[in-house]
């Protein structure tokens, strides 16, 4: 059995559509992801916050903090 020729050319587009649907939108979002990470602040380790800490001399026990 032979499609007819509008059919085919259907077929075919959606193929397409969806093929660069499945590449383009991984690609998007990944982008996103990336980005809103960038976006980010780093988070400061246990001994960088300990450092700031001292360097600012904030004593945390004391009574009047």
């Amino acid at each position: 059995m032979e499609l007819p020729a509008w059919l085919a050319n259907e077929a075919a587009v959606l193929i397409i559509a969806v093929s660069l649907v499945m590449i383009i939108v991984p690609a998007v979002v990944f982008g996103m992801l990336k980005r809103k990470a960038a976006r980010q602040p780093k988070m400061m380790s246990n001994e960088e916050l300990k450092g700031k800490l001292e360097k600012i001399n904030l004593d945390l026990d004391s009574p009047e903090s």
